[in-house]
């Protein structure tokens, strides 16, 4: 018991020291053999920083927290095992912070911690719990104003593992991340599970739409391999995995349009579940590295793909070598255009001043993530700002 208890902790310290730890401004050449062919590169060119009032909790505070942003918005979900939720939403207009109360039970109950879009006109949101098959419409001050339930079968909701959703509606039907309560280690997962929800509203249908790619068919794979997030734009929805190189393009009935490599060398992509163990799988993807999230600019239309890995000599067998890898763990943001063509491939190397690759703000003027110093004062956010440039 208690040396499965120990394992247990080292699981989660892992989980921990995989996405928490930082980005130095200092480059990582990571050397891919089309590198020649690159156009453009990114820049730290800015920092924004955002006040923090008291009467809000840090995301420091919280363990992954869903969260929210667009060019109106920064929004993220504290308390959310509390039986009353905060979303804390910042308005870059008047730079001022609001707070919605959430409720999981009650008349205006919304079922569990889940992921929401950015507001409305009306100060309104859709949200998603992530243990109900339910869209829910809420108001600002927290009143359900429409619930929908998209489906009977309770093993069907939002896929809890995308934490900053890409929530689309085109005026009929929402687009969304679904998720399918299935067996990981049965190989007809990975044939018959859903990726993507459309709910229509209008006639109360919900349409599943694209399965896993093939190269995932046919094999057991964990819970870190299958990782994914997507991005739903008027016509296209493009899908990134954190195993695979690969971007993959549907249009919006699902239909496959193309998939194209858009990786790096330095990650090594998984062949499969190699342990039953969660302690083994965890140094499986420190080992090989993994993309994180895809994030789509729409005023230059091109997209930043972030990549994770630890450029170490030896994998690692050992919590004790975490350390070593600790100062080998680079971000690589690849950047390419809607017919995912490579302009850009930067590295920031891991060690002195921390960039997290969780919590980003996609604005006009660039492409924002979060920096999370020792120093950082905990009445305070600050972003980077990267800009792309001429080679």
């Amino acid at each position: 018991m208690y040396r499965k208890q120990n394992k247990a902790i080292w699981v989660i310290w892992i989980t921990a020291f995989i996405m928490t730890s930082g980005c130095s401004e200092s480059r990582n050449e990571v050397k891919n053999k089309n590198d020649n062919k690159l156009t453009k590169r990114l820049v730290i060119t800015d920092t924004l920083n955002i006040q923090l009032p008291d009467t809000i909790t840090h995301l420091n505070n919280e363990s992954r927290p869903f969260f929210s942003s667009d060019e109106k918005s920064f929004s993220y979900l504290t308390e959310s095992f509390s039986d009353v939720m905060s979303l804390n939403r910042y308005s870059f207009e008047k730079n001022d912070w609001t707070v919605t109360r959430l409720h999981i039970q009650g008349p205006n109950q919304v079922y569990s911690l889940g992921a929401f879009s950015g507001e409305h006109d009306d100060g309104s949101f859709y949200y998603l719990p992530t243990i109900a098959p339910h869209i829910l419409k809420v108001s600002s001050k927290g009143n359900v104003l429409e619930n929908y339930e998209y489906s009977p079968n309770r093993d069907l909701a939002y896929n809890s593992q995308v934490k900053s959703p890409n929530i689309y509606d085109d005026g009929e039907s929402i687009y969304f991340d679904l998720g399918e309560y299935r067996d990981l280690k049965n190989t007809s997962t990975f044939e018959e599970a859903y990726l993507i929800g459309a709910y229509n509203y209008k006639t109360n249908e919900l349409k599943k739409l694209i399965h896993y790619p093939d190269e995932f068919r046919n094999k057991k794979w964990s819970t870190n391999d299958v990782g994914r997030n997507s991005v739903i734009l008027k016509n296209r929805i493009y899908m990134s995995f954190s195993k695979s190189k690969k971007i993959y393009v549907y249009d919006l009935a699902g239909e496959f349009i193309k998939e194209s490599e858009a990786g790096i060398d330095a990650i090594d992509e998984s062949q499969g579940l190699e342990s039953n163990d969660p302690f083994q799988n965890a140094l499986a993807q420190i080992n090989n590295g993994y993309y994180h999230t895809l994030i789509y600019d729409k005023w230059q239309k091109l997209f930043y793909r972030l990549a994770i890995h630890f450029d170490i000599e030896n994998k690692i067998s050992d919590p004790q070598d975490l350390g070593r890898a600790f100062q080998k763990r680079t971000l690589t943001i690849l950047t390419f255009d809607e017919n995912l063509n490579i302009v850009s491939k930067d590295s920031f190397l891991t060690a002195k001043s921390f960039i997290s690759e969780e919590f980003y703000l996609m604005l006009e003027d660039g492409l924002y993530l979060n920096l999370n110093t020792p120093s950082q004062p905990e009445n305070e956010y600050s972003f980077i700002k990267l800009t792309l440039i001429d080679q």
